[in-house]
């Protein structure tokens, strides 16, 4: 049996005859109809009507009975349907028709076991009645892509509903990553989506806590490419990144994929700001102490950058760029009260890297009246041998 057409003229109303509900799956020419409220008169047991509208269609394994060809678009025309069951049918190839995603009252589809070919529609998601396992069958064909995350999402998905496929292969969800789970400051990363299907995406880089922890994300201003430069403003925090994958026209459906976040990105070797793989109280401490007073241009490196070291930033603008990244991260808070200030986190510095511990250590520099998160010596202490780089 070939598939040419199906449900022609006013598919979905079979009250005015056998004409309304005429299925074109001819057998050498013959077409098969269904006669009124009793589509079994002319042997399709397999159609179910009700109140005048098609409700089931369920055409299973038959011995000697095979369909070919590819499944008609008309099928999303039957909006009272409740019921789509096709399978076993090995010549019955092409897509899956994303009008499908019309049948707003179907309650069960299963589409496996036949040669079905291309993506998964998009459009499934709409089938918002699929709510219990096994409502959604499309296993063994020959199914290509992603799954969609609108048909992830529906209450009764599940993976093993859609794999695997015939050649045992095994669709993932549509979603996007990033290159290096463990980043450090320095790193480029890269994000990329595993959508085939025809379109472009776009990228915006988020930042978690400064804890490290799996909340307070927020949009990196300026980070909205592919690829991101992870600085010392991400230092504590995890990344990710949410890719908006547009498909082409004339399609307009938008699909958002966030990624995994990373491990915490880690702050060894924040306070190493000219970068030259030590902290020196007259280098790396003065570069602090005078950019937070407001110095700028060479009043702020002249004299406190390295002679016999190598420095990774040995400019103005570079350590000026380096040290307003760790003020926007919040990674020069020392004592965690949400401001960077001179006499409070940047006399913590000082102290710490002339060797000060326990209580002389944060005597007289607590932020007054300020909520602090860390506002003991051990605390303070503690957080700022994590700046240090590694030995």
């Amino acid at each position: 049996l070939a598939i040419e057409d199906t449900l022609v003229g006013d598919a979905d109303d079979v009250t005015g005859g056998d004409t309304h509900v005429t299925l074109n799956w001819g057998d050498a020419g013959r077409v098969l109809s269904a006669d009124g409220d009793n589509p079994a008169s002319n042997g399709w047991n397999s159609i179910t009507v009700s109140v005048g509208r098609v409700t089931n269609v369920d055409i299973g394994v038959v011995p000697g009975f095979s369909l070919a060809g590819t499944l008609p678009p008309k099928l999303g025309e039957l909006s009272g349907l409740r019921a789509l069951a096709i399978t076993g049918n090995p010549s019955l190839t092409g897509p899956i028709p994303p009008e499908l995603g019309m049948l707003l009252e179907l309650r069960r589809m299963n589409l496996s076991n036949n040669a079905l070919t291309g993506f998964i529609p998009h459009e499934l998601g709409n089938l918002t009645n699929l709510t219990d396992n096994t409502d959604l069958l499309l296993r063994k064909n020959a199914l290509t892509g992603c799954i969609p995350t609108s048909v992830t999402d529906l209450a009764g998905f599940r993976l093993s509903d859609v794999n695997p496929q015939s050649d045992g292969r095994n669709l993932a969800v549509c979603a996007a990553s990033i290159d290096d789970t463990s980043p450090r400051v320095g790193e480029t990363l890269t994000a990329s989506t595993n959508v085939e299907r025809s379109g472009a995406a776009t990228y915006q880089w988020q930042q978690g806590a400064i804890d490290g922890t799996d909340s307070g994300w927020a949009n990196i201003v300026g980070a909205d490419s592919a690829t991101f430069d992870v600085t010392a403003a991400q230092g504590g925090r995890r990344i990710r990144v949410v890719a908006t994958f547009t498909d082409a026209p004339p399609s307009t459906y938008v699909e958002t994929l966030t990624s995994a976040a990373t491990d915490a990105t880690p702050f060894t070797e924040a306070l190493d700001v000219d970068g030259n793989g030590t902290v020196g109280l007259l280098t790396d401490g003065l570069l602090m102490v005078r950019y937070l007073i407001g110095a700028r241009g060479s009043a702020l490196t002249d004299g406190a950058l390295p002679r016999n070291a190598r420095a990774d930033r040995d400019t103005p603008e570079e350590v000026a760029a380096y040290l307003q990244g760790l003020v926007d991260g919040d990674v020069l808070d020392v004592d965690g009260n949400g401001t960077v200030g001179l006499l409070t986190d940047g006399l913590l510095m000082v102290r710490y890297l002339i060797g000060t511990r326990g209580s002389a250590l944060t005597e007289g520099a607590a932020a007054g009246n300020a909520h602090e998160d860390r506002d003991t010596p051990e605390e303070i202490a503690a957080y700022l041998e994590s700046l240090l780089p590694s030995k």
